[in-house]
């Protein structure tokens, strides 16, 4: 069973003003829920500044889309389907067990977890990862939907 959620796009202009601001480091992309590419950018200066620029017009056009694959500006109600799993118990078993991959077989994610299993969630690096992406909410379950709140 999943569940429906109506929601909208981020505001375009705070987006373009936190791009500018802190843009080459990636902020842009942490408002957004983008934390993986947020991270990336942080340690590349926005890959050089160029990708900074790119992301600047990208913004400006309204094609900039944030984590949930929605465009930064849409004024338009979208629908999102949403999983069924709960995002509080998943950083639960993801504080106290996520070193043995616990709270991805939780989300249905048998092969990640049990590779997680046994290398002690990638040597601890991997559980420091789950913990800030289920912490933003980006963290999805084995069906690609995201957890819900």
């Amino acid at each position: 069973m999943s569940y429906i959620m109506t929601t909208k796009g981020k505001n375009k202009n705070f987006t373009f003003i936190i791009c500018v601001i802190i843009g080459l480091i990636g902020g842009h992309d942490f408002y957004l829920g983008n934390l993986g590419k947020g991270i990336i950018k942080m340690f590349t200066g926005n890959y050089f500044s160029i990708g900074w620029l790119i992301d600047l017009n990208k913004i400006r056009l309204g094609t900039y889309i944030d984590s949930r694959g929605i465009p930064v500006g849409s004024e338009n109600y979208c629908t999102i389907i949403i999983s069924e799993k709960r995002r509080l118990t998943t950083f639960i078993l993801c504080i106290y067990l996520g070193l043995f991959g616990i709270h991805d077989m939780y989300l249905g994610k048998k092969l990640e977890g049990t590779i997680k299993l046994l290398t002690f969630n990638y040597i601890a690096i991997g559980w420091i990862i789950d913990l800030l992406k289920i912490i933003s909410g980006i963290y999805k379950d084995s069906r690609g939907l995201q957890v819900r709140r």
